[in-house]
C-alpha cells in the first residue's frame, strides 16, 4: 500500500481546467457571463480541488462532479471511474474556494469494507461544473459572513419588507436610501444591479469597491463616512455624480477613469492636490473646507 502510495506521490497528478460559461452551457441553459480556473490534485490518498474565482462578482456551483479512477492495494487492481458530485460551493469574487475529497466521499456501487484503495487519476469534466453568478439567495445561505455583511443583509430585509433574502431578490431597486444605519459593509447591495442611485449619508463604510458591479449605478452620495481610497471608484465607469463630503479622501488620483463623472463634492475633507481636474476639465467639483453641506439634487 505504501510502495503504491508513495509511487503516485512521485507522479503527482495536477490537471487545470479553464472554463469560459459566457460559451458554456449547463441541461441547455447558457451561464452567466463567468470565468474560472479548476484545478484537482491527487497524491494517491485524496483529491485536492481547487476553484478559483477569477471575476469581481461571486460564483456559486451547485454541482461539480469529480471523476476518478480508483485502484485496490496492494496489488494494484484496477476498479474503474467513481465520480463525486461537491454540491453547494460558493467562491468569492477573485477568491478560491478548496476542497478535499477523501476515500470516505467516493460514491461505489459496491461496498468497499475492507479493502485499501488509492486513485491513480483524477479530473473534472467541464460539463460536470454547474456555476453561476451568485444570487442574493445564494449569497445570503451559502457564503461565510461576517457580522458587518449580516448587519447589512438585515436593514435590506427590513428596507425591502422581506423575510428573506429569495423574497428579497431584485426588489433594492431605483433610488435607494439607507442613510445612518451604523452600516459597514455595502458588499449585499452588490447584488442588486438595478439600483440607479444610493444614499448611504452618515454610515460608517469604509470601502465601497464591491459596488463597482453595479453598471447602472448613476449616483453615489457617500456624505460622512471614513471612505479612504478613491480608487475604489475607479471601475464605476457610468457614475455621474459622487458625493464625498466629510469623509476620509485625501485625494482623487485617477479621477479620469470615471468618464461619465459630472459632479464630485469632496468639501471638509483632506484633498488638496486638484491637479488631476487637468485630466477631467468638465468636471463641477465642490472642495472648499468651510463648504456647507449640500443635499444632493438627485434624491
Amino acid at each position: 500500500m505504501n510502495k503504491i502510495i508513495k509511487k503516485l506521490s512521485l507522479a503527482l497528478l495536477l490537471s487545470t481546467l479553464h472554463l469560459s460559461f459566457a460559451q458554456a452551457k449547463t441541461n441547455g441553459v447558457v451561464i452567466e457571463p463567468a470565468s474560472m480556473e479548476v484545478r484537482v490534485a491527487s497524491d494517491g490518498r485524496s483529491i485536492d480541488v481547487s476553484l478559483i474565482n477569477n471575476e469581481d462578482f461571486d460564483l456559486f456551483c451547485s454541482q461539480i462532479a469529480v471523476e476518478s479512477e480508483m485502484i485496490k492495494a496492494p496489488y494494484g487492481e484496477w476498479k474503474g471511474w467513481k465520480k463525486t458530485p461537491i454540491f453547494n460551493t460558493y467562491i468569492r469574487s477573485n477568491e478560491s474556494a478548496e476542497i478535499s475529497v477523501g476515500h470516505a466521499h467516493i460514491k461505489t456501487k459496491e461496498s468497499l469494507e475492507g479493502d485499501k484503495f488509492v486513485y491513480s487519476f483524477a479530473k473534472i469534466n467541464s460539463n460536470h461544473v454547474h456555476c453561476q453568478k451568485a444570487s442574493f439567495e445564494n449569497y445570503c445561505d451559502f457564503a461565510s459572513l461576517d457580522e458587518e455583511e449580516e448587519y447589512t443583509i438585515d436593514k435590506i430585509l427590513q428596507e425591502t419588507n422581506s423575510t428573506s433574502c429569495a423574497k428579497a431578490e431584485g426588489k433594492l431597486h431605483g433610488n435607494v436610501r439607507l442613510r445612518a444605519l451604523g452600516l459597514k459593509s455595502v458588499k449585499p447591495i452588490s447584488f442588486f444591479p438595478r439600483v440607479l442611485s444610493l444614499d448611504l449619508q452618515n454610515n460608517k463604510i469604509t470601502s465601497v469597491k464591491d459596488l463597482s458591479i453595479i453598471e447602472n449605478l448613476r449616483t453615489i452620495n457617500l456624505n460622512n463616512n471614513p471612505i479612504e481610497l478613491f480608487s475604489d471608484f475607479w471601475k464605476m465607469e457610468n457614475l455621474r455624480r459622487l458625493y464625498l463630503f466629510g469623509s476620509s479622501i485625501k485625494d482623487i488620483e485617477g479621477i479620469e477613469k470615471l468618464h461619465s463623472l459630472k459632479k464630485l463634492n469632496v468639501g471638509n475633507t483632506d484633498v488638496e492636490d486638484f491637479s488631476p481636474m487637468k485630466k477631467h476639465p468638465r468636471l463641477n467639483v465642490r472642495y472648499k473646507k468651510i463648504l456647507k453641506y449640500e443635499e444632493p439634487h438627485a434624491w
